[in-house]
């Protein structure tokens, strides 16, 4: 499995087996079919159509290298798991998808009161249909992004959506055709191969949010609770164990045993629904060798990768639990958590003054995910049983208020690279800084000629004593009282005076701060083995 920083656990954890997310029917998805085109119902028209905005598509290439800081909504894509019955539905690739109500999809399955009406959603990134399979959805989705991580940027892939909507299937899958999770391993560490200049360092923790209880499912009492901190405006657990991972295959194994822990249950819904949320977090820390320079220091950067499988939300009376066994106390539990999820995305779009972050610890955990440093893949699984349809509209109408989510991703770099990075800034400004000074000194100014120190400064930065401020404001001479000593000027010896010149310097800005910052700085870098040889 890879050396953890923890206590191992005192029994060996054989590798288990990951279990399907969907039942025996709903396997059918997953076989291996080619097909030309997919099975899509024809557009027809319809007497009334509610749209919501468009959302701008990037058609663009993926970029090998982002910038330093950018702005980036959530990516939001629609996947449908298939079923026998089926909406009235109409894809209009890439990104629109408009639904029309069933016949009866009034409360208590009484008559649709807006049977006329069809509702169009054509603001998310991509809309998969029911034929997409897993290799498919990941080659349009997360493979495009996952590059970023070895620039130091974040990236969190997330599924979201009702109970036995496939969203486990999405980011699981199992042994015959796995999901996101194992693909995207599989793809980071033949990324990792290419890169021969760069030294590559993977963690993992494996977290459970059981209603409102953090476990580590890595460590060998996964039921501890563990306690979440505040920290640099992000949410870390304490105490959590930290598993080194160094290929594909200790990771997946690792994974695998960790994912086996998970609570899960069998309901009407679905045979094994998932009664927590679970996020895969791999923490990747890249070391970069100069090739041109030996002796410059190395550059590091950081980023989390996370796989974020969210429980699905549910009504007790299809479920056929009661309120008062534990399943049917999970499934109010699982609902106030995505409750507090689905507050935080209706901020951002109401009220963006006040995230509600701290209503649940989902939230908490998932901060930086939204509205923070991410670059955050949303994935909104559906179904389009007629039964499910009011579950299957609220997902879709929460999934497009979460495109209109925009993060500030960075480049994560650690304090020392950081440090070295800002003091090479300031050697170049201070050195900027002494040709200023140097050239304005009161020394080089008397051989400098007015024009010259014009382009200099700049146009109007010099000017003559007839136009400075300073003349304008003397107060004019004032009359002697006697005339005695006067001398007249007429009878003076003339004497050759150089011209005036008085220079603005405003427009030369030194700032002692920064050169009191480069110096602190200066001592805090450590001593490099040339620099330790001079001393």
């Amino acid at each position: 499995m890879g050396a953890c920083t923890s206590k191992p656990p005192t029994e060996p954890q054989a590798p288990l087996q990951l279990h399907p997310d969907l039942d025996s029917a709903s396997r059918v998805m997953n076989i291996p079919v080619k097909v030309k085109e997919p099975n899509r119902i024809p557009e027809t028209p319809v007497p009334a159509v509610i749209t919501t905005p468009a959302k701008q598509i990037n058609t663009t290439p993926v970029p090998t290298e982002a910038p330093e800081e950018s702005l980036e909504s959530i990516q939001v894509i629609v996947r449908i798991r298939p079923s026998e019955k089926q909406l009235s539905v109409v894809i209009k690739p890439p990104n629109s998808i408009t639904i029309t109500p069933p016949e009866r999809a009034g409360p208590g399955n009484s008559p649709n009161p807006t049977k006329d009406a069809a509702i169009d959603y054509n603001n998310f990134d991509r809309v998969m249909d029911d034929c997409t399979t897993n290799e498919e959805f990941f080659n349009v989705t997360l493979s495009k992004v996952l590059h970023r991580c070895l620039s130091g940027e974040n990236v969190t892939v997330m599924a979201y959506g009702q109970t036995g909507s496939g969203k486990t299937h999405t980011m699981v899958g199992y042994n015959e055709d796995p999901g996101l999770l194992s693909r995207g391993v599989s793809k980071l560490f033949n990324l990792l191969s290419e890169k021969l200049d760069v030294t590559v360092t993977i963690t993992l923790t494996v977290l459970e949010i059981y209603g409102e209880e953090v476990h580590d499912l890595l460590a060998a009492n996964s039921q501890a609770p563990i306690r979440l901190v505040e920290q640099n405006g992000s949410t870390t657990p304490v105490g959590v164990m930290e598993c080194a991972v160094t290929s594909e295959i200790a990771a997946n194994d690792a994974v695998t045993a960790a994912i086996a822990k998970r609570t899960v249950a069998s309901t009407n819904m679905n045979a094994t629904s998932s009664r927590s949320h679970v996020i895969v977090n791999f923490n990747i820390v890249t070391t970069t060798h100069s090739a041109a320079n030996s002796t410059a220091p190395p550059t590091r950067k950081i980023a989390n990768l996370a796989f974020v499988d969210l429980a699905g939300s549910e009504r007790i009376g299809k479920t056929g639990t009661k309120h008062s066994s534990q399943t049917g106390k999970e499934g109010v539990q699982i609902n106030m958590g995505l409750l507090s999820l689905s507050k935080v995305i209706k901020a951002f779009n109401e009220s963006p003054n006040h995230i509600p972050y701290r209503d649940s610890k989902l939230t908490r955990v998932l901060k930086q995910s939204f509205g923070g440093n991410a670059v955050t893949l949303f994935v909104s699984n559906i179904t389009l049983d007629p039964c499910n349809y009011h579950e299957t509209l609220s997902t879709l109408r929460y999934s497009s208020m979460a495109s209109n989510v925009v993060n500030k991703v960075v480049k994560n770099e650690d304090e020392v690279t950081k440090l070295h990075r800002q003091f090479a800034e300031l050697k170049v400004l201070s050195k900027k800084m002494a040709r200023d000074l140097d050239v304005l000194s009161p020394r080089r100014l008397k051989h400098v000629k007015k024009e010259e120190l014009k382009a200099l400064l700049g146009t109007g930065s010099v000017r003559s004593p007839a136009r400075s401020p300073r003349a304008r404001k003397l107060s004019p001479p004032k009359t002697p009282k006697s005339t005695k000593n006067l001398v007249d000027p007429s009878k003076s010896p003339k004497k050759s005076m150089s011209p005036l010149v008085e220079v603005d310097m405003n427009a030369v800005k030194v700032d002692l701060q920064i050169l009191n910052k480069m110096n602190e700085m200066n001592e805090q870098l450590p001593i490099t083995r040339n620099e330790r040889a001079d001393m």
